[in-house]
Protein backbone atom coordinates (compact mmCIF):
# COMPACT_ATOMS: atom_id res chain seq x y z
CA UNK A 1 0.00 0.00 0.00
CA UNK A 2 1.74 3.44 -1.08
CA UNK A 3 0.10 6.28 0.67
CA UNK A 4 1.35 9.20 -1.53
CA UNK A 5 -1.24 11.62 -0.79
CA UNK A 6 -0.59 14.56 1.22
CA UNK A 7 -3.92 17.12 2.60
CA UNK A 8 -3.42 20.83 3.25
CA UNK A 9 -2.82 20.40 6.47
CA UNK A 10 0.13 18.39 6.15
CA UNK A 11 1.63 20.98 3.62
CA UNK A 12 0.98 23.81 6.36
CA UNK A 13 1.55 21.81 9.45
CA UNK A 14 5.32 23.23 10.23
CA UNK A 15 4.80 26.66 8.78
CA UNK A 16 5.52 30.16 10.70
CA UNK A 17 2.52 32.44 10.02
CA UNK A 18 3.23 35.31 7.74
CA UNK A 19 3.05 38.25 10.19
CA UNK A 20 0.39 41.10 8.97
CA UNK A 21 1.73 44.09 8.14
CA UNK A 22 -1.02 47.45 8.54
CA UNK A 23 -0.76 49.39 5.80
CA UNK A 24 0.94 52.50 7.18
CA UNK A 25 -1.24 55.00 5.61
CA UNK A 26 -4.67 53.76 7.08
CA UNK A 27 -6.90 56.73 8.31
CA UNK A 28 -7.93 54.41 11.19
CA UNK A 29 -4.22 53.80 12.17
CA UNK A 30 -3.24 57.12 12.06
CA UNK A 31 -5.38 58.83 14.91
CA UNK A 32 -4.07 55.97 17.14
CA UNK A 33 -1.09 56.26 20.26
CA UNK A 34 1.65 54.60 19.39
CA UNK A 35 3.07 52.16 21.39
CA UNK A 36 6.76 51.83 20.78
CA UNK A 37 7.85 48.49 22.15
CA UNK A 38 5.24 47.13 19.35
CA UNK A 39 6.62 49.94 16.95
CA UNK A 40 10.60 48.80 17.96
CA UNK A 41 9.29 45.13 17.26
CA UNK A 42 7.56 45.13 14.01
CA UNK A 43 11.24 47.25 12.69
CA UNK A 44 13.27 44.12 14.29
CA UNK A 45 11.07 41.45 11.88
CA UNK A 46 13.18 39.79 9.83
CA UNK A 47 16.66 38.10 9.89
CA UNK A 48 18.30 38.94 12.88
CA UNK A 49 21.76 38.26 14.01
CA UNK A 50 22.74 38.27 18.05
CA UNK A 51 26.06 37.19 20.14
CA UNK A 52 26.03 35.63 23.13
CA UNK A 53 29.20 36.03 25.01
CA UNK A 54 30.20 33.23 27.76
CA UNK A 55 31.34 33.40 30.80
CA UNK A 56 35.44 32.79 30.69
CA UNK A 57 36.64 29.31 31.20
CA UNK A 58 40.14 28.54 30.52
CA UNK A 59 39.30 24.85 30.13
CA UNK A 60 36.46 25.48 27.50
CA UNK A 61 37.50 24.33 24.04
CA UNK A 62 35.44 25.24 21.21
CA UNK A 63 34.51 21.95 20.70
CA UNK A 64 32.57 22.63 23.75
CA UNK A 65 31.17 25.98 22.90
CA UNK A 66 29.83 23.84 19.60
CA UNK A 67 27.98 21.00 22.64
CA UNK A 68 26.40 24.08 24.55
CA UNK A 69 25.52 25.78 20.80
CA UNK A 70 23.65 22.14 20.21
CA UNK A 71 21.79 21.78 23.31
CA UNK A 72 20.54 26.06 23.36
CA UNK A 73 19.76 24.67 19.65
CA UNK A 74 17.34 21.83 20.77
CA UNK A 75 15.54 23.74 23.64
CA UNK A 76 15.24 26.93 21.34
CA UNK A 77 13.73 24.68 18.25
CA UNK A 78 11.08 22.90 20.59
CA UNK A 79 9.89 26.31 21.12
CA UNK A 80 10.00 27.06 17.68
CA UNK A 81 12.16 30.58 17.63
CA UNK A 82 15.97 29.27 16.53
CA UNK A 83 17.14 28.93 13.13
CA UNK A 84 21.04 28.43 13.83
CA UNK A 85 23.46 28.38 16.02
CA UNK A 86 27.06 28.70 15.29
CA UNK A 87 30.25 28.68 18.12
CA UNK A 88 32.63 31.55 16.96
CA UNK A 89 35.11 30.57 19.87
CA UNK A 90 35.77 29.57 23.28
CA UNK A 91 33.85 32.15 24.73
CA UNK A 92 31.56 33.50 21.74
CA UNK A 93 27.78 32.19 20.48
CA UNK A 94 26.21 33.20 17.31
CA UNK A 95 22.40 33.22 17.27
CA UNK A 96 20.71 33.43 13.46
CA UNK A 97 16.61 33.69 13.36
CA UNK A 98 14.55 34.01 9.99
CA UNK A 99 12.12 36.35 12.45
CA UNK A 100 13.07 38.59 14.84
CA UNK A 101 9.96 39.27 16.68
CA UNK A 102 11.33 36.06 18.97
CA UNK A 103 14.45 38.22 19.51
CA UNK A 104 12.84 38.82 23.12
CA UNK A 105 12.09 35.54 23.83
CA UNK A 106 15.42 34.20 22.93
CA UNK A 107 17.09 37.01 24.80
CA UNK A 108 15.28 35.70 27.83
CA UNK A 109 16.58 32.20 27.62
CA UNK A 110 20.02 32.95 26.43
CA UNK A 111 20.64 35.20 29.88
CA UNK A 112 18.89 32.42 31.82
CA UNK A 113 21.70 30.14 31.02
CA UNK A 114 24.21 29.70 33.57
CA UNK A 115 26.96 30.00 31.18
CA UNK A 116 25.84 32.98 29.63
CA UNK A 117 27.88 36.43 30.67
CA UNK A 118 26.03 38.58 28.30
CA UNK A 119 23.70 39.14 24.99
CA UNK A 120 24.83 41.67 22.10
CA UNK A 121 21.91 42.88 19.81
CA UNK A 122 22.03 45.82 18.11
CA UNK A 123 24.88 46.36 19.27
CA UNK A 124 24.03 46.63 22.98
CA UNK A 125 24.64 44.00 25.73
CA UNK A 126 22.07 42.95 27.88
CA UNK A 127 23.55 41.41 31.42
CA UNK A 128 21.53 38.52 33.44
CA UNK A 129 19.03 39.90 35.87
CA UNK A 130 21.05 41.03 38.87
CA UNK A 131 24.29 41.64 37.20
CA UNK A 132 24.20 45.09 35.34
CA UNK A 133 27.30 46.79 35.09
CA UNK A 134 28.05 49.83 34.18
CA UNK A 135 28.26 50.91 30.61
CA UNK A 136 31.07 50.93 28.72
CA UNK A 137 32.87 53.96 27.77
CA UNK A 138 34.47 54.10 24.47
CA UNK A 139 37.98 54.52 24.44
CA UNK A 140 39.65 58.28 24.32
CA UNK A 141 42.34 58.69 21.52
CA UNK A 142 46.51 58.87 23.29
CA UNK A 143 48.18 61.91 22.64
CA UNK A 144 50.14 59.99 19.93
CA UNK A 145 46.82 58.81 18.00
CA UNK A 146 46.22 62.75 17.67
CA UNK A 147 49.51 64.07 16.82
CA UNK A 148 49.52 61.36 13.89
CA UNK A 149 46.37 62.65 13.10
CA UNK A 150 47.11 66.19 13.40
CA UNK A 151 50.24 65.53 11.07
CA UNK A 152 48.09 63.50 8.30
CA UNK A 153 45.51 66.50 8.42
CA UNK A 154 48.74 68.64 7.86
CA UNK A 155 49.96 66.84 5.12
CA UNK A 156 46.86 66.87 3.00
CA UNK A 157 46.44 69.91 3.06
CA UNK A 158 50.04 71.29 1.88
CA UNK A 159 48.92 68.51 -1.10
CA UNK A 160 45.77 70.56 -1.67
CA UNK A 161 47.75 74.11 -1.64
CA UNK A 162 49.92 72.56 -3.95
CA UNK A 163 47.52 71.48 -6.54
CA UNK A 164 45.42 74.21 -6.47
CA UNK A 165 48.73 76.40 -7.45
CA UNK A 166 49.19 73.93 -10.14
Amino acid sequence: VVDDEEDEEWKEWGKRPEPKKPDPLDPIELGKPVDVKKMMKKQSAGPQLAFARLKTDPKRTKADVDDIGGKWTALLKTGGMADQIYAVDENTILVSIRDGIYMDDIRDFVLSRDETDHFEWNQQKMYRPGEEREPEQPKKPSKEAKEKKSKKKSKKSKKNKKSDEL
